[in-house]
Parts: structure tokens; sequence; C-alpha cells
């Protein structure tokens, strides 16, 4: 009885998990994030990385095995559990995941209040101090959230989804292939303010796909997981800063 009560303490702390998690002719992948750590899903086929994300997020049942988010197995929920769940993912698309018909503000206010129930009012100062943390400086804030968003570069697109989703304070952020075409400058910036945000919420887990090694070699304290092999790469999990 004591074992079994170890054992549920552990689940729960384990922030997301791939158990078997298998597509046709590869190997199967078990692996794990725990709060505090950096997985890097590694992938030289974007289409592979596109599928790996969906699936393991239950949104399709493409690959067998299963996924579970703190105990809670993501394939046997329907859609409104799924989305409550949902709830506690930070993620991230390519480019951000705007819209190029709405500007910067309508962008991430109508998903925040969307999301949570409440008015867009209630986000708005919480926004601008994420976006001022980001190092925008405060007289620029509202020039770029009144932006479209392809009047923006890549990198501050990137920047400013990052501070659109730690409104919400996440216990897992994913970002599928975000970091790939970011010039080095900007990956270096990106890569500050993640180390930023993981400072200041340490119980937080990431998970980082890309299809590019100077992105996955930003993070030298993470585990790395090979997609095509599907074949993880045992690291100790590191204290410092990711």
């Amino acid at each position: 009885m004591k074992m079994n009560a170890v054992d549920t303490k552990t689940e729960m702390l384990t922030l997301f998990k791939w158990v078997s998690f298998q597509a046709p002719g590869m190997e199967p992948v078990s692996a794990s994030v725990e709060p505090g750590q950096v997985v890097i899903l590694f992938s030289a086929d974007p289409a592979l990385s596109e599928t790996f994300q969906s699936a393991s997020l239950g949104w399709t049942h493409s690959l067998s095995g299963s996924t579970w988010i703190q105990g809670t197995q993501l394939q046997t929920q329907n859609e409104d559990s799924r989305l409550e769940i949902m709830q506690q993912i930070g993620a991230i698309e390519k480019g951000g995941g705007f819209l190029s018909n709405l500007c910067v503000w309508e962008n991430i206010l109508l998903p925040s209040a969307y999301r949570s129930g409440r008015p867009t009012g209630e986000f708005l100062d919480l926004l601008k101090d994420a976006v001022n943390k980001i190092g925008i400086p405060k007289e620029d804030i509202d020039r770029n959230l009144t932006s479209r968003v392809d009047e923006l570069s890549e990198t501050r697109r990137i920047l400013l989804a990052l501070a659109r989703e730690s409104i919400h304070s996440p216990l897992i952020w994913m970002l599928h292939n975000v970091l790939d075409d970011l010039p080095t400058r900007g990956l270096k910036q990106a890569k500050k303010e993640i180390d930023r945000l993981a400072d200041e919420n340490a119980e937080a887990g990431w998970i980082i796909y890309t299809c590019e090694e100077p992105v996955a070699d930003s993070f030298p304290g993470a585990k790395r997981i090979y997609l095509e092999e599907l074949k993880s790469e045992p690291t100790a999990k590191s204290s410092a800063p990711i």
C-alpha cells in the first residue's frame, strides 16, 4: 500500500510522458518530462515532427502508444476534457501561431479571454507587463501591440508569443519548430527569454521540437530524443539554468 502511494506521487510529479509511443517501422519511445527539465525532440523531417506532436496531444491517432499529462492519459479523453487539460500547456507554433489579419493585441487578448472565460480588459495590464519583460522599451509597447503581425520580424513574433503564453503560467511549454527559422541573433534573444521564463517558474517543463542542430545545441543540458530513431539520449537532469 505504501508503495502504491509513492508511485502515485511520482506519477503526479511527471508533467508529460510518452509510453511506448511508436510510428510504423520505428522503435517505440518511452520518455518523460519532469519539473524543471527540457526535452529536445529532434527530427530532420518537419512532417514527422508535426505528426509526432499532433499524436502526442491526442489530436490524431496515427501513432500507437499513449501520452500522459500529470497522470491523465490524453487518448482516453473526449474533446472537451482534452481542451481543459491543454490549458496547462503553453503551445507555440511556427511564426508564433498568430493570425496575419489581426493586430498583435487582438492575437493575444482574444485567445486569452477565450481560454479563461474572462473579459479581454483583465489581461491588458498583464500583457503589457509581459511584453515589457521581453525587452521591448515601454515607449514601443503600444506600437508593437497595435502592429499587424506581418509587419513584425520572425524574432519579434516569437518573443511576443512567449509573452502571450507566459500570462497563463503554463506547467508545460511546447515549442513546435518555432526557433528553427530565427537568425543567430534572434535565436540568442529567444534563448535568453526562455531562460528568464524558466527562472520565473522552475517547476515548468519544456518540450522543444526542432529540425536544426544549432537550436538543439543551444540547450546543452537538455535530454534529446531523435524521432527518426526514437531513441532517447540518457542525460542526468541538470539543476543549471536551461
